[in-house]
């Protein structure tokens, strides 16, 4: 009477197969989402593009007009040694300007 039931022995193949199966049966559910993502994205990038082409052809169509030239208050005249400035409203706005650079700008930085 020893003819019990025997428990049939699986394979170590067929009881890792499911995990092994498991992340390819993750990534191909998720598939879907990840390109419907990738399509947002393009859709986005074009968008923008089209959107900097734009600006960038307003942009240079405004400057064509614009015939008042390049302007900046850092202007660095060359002027002769020991030259002196003449304008006195110039000179009495900006105490000590004489027309070089200030080198005491340079030298004298504070730190806090």
């Amino acid at each position: 009477m020893k003819e019990g039931r025997k428990k049939k022995q699986e394979s170590l193949i067929s009881r890792l197969l499911p995990l092994l199966v498991m992340p390819f049966m993750i990534s191909t559910m998720m598939l879907p989402m990840m390109l419907t993502q990738l399509k947002f994205m393009l859709i986005k990038a074009i968008f923008l593009g089209k959107l900097a082409i734009i600006f960038a052809t307003f942009n240079i169509l405004r400057n064509m007009g614009d015939s008042t030239g390049f302007y900046s208050h850092n202007i660095h005249l060359k002027r002769p040694a020991g030259h002196v400035m003449t304008d006195p409203e110039l000179s009495h706005a900006h105490y000590g300007y004489t027309g070089n650079e200030e080198y005491g700008a340079y030298i004298n930085k504070r730190r806090k």
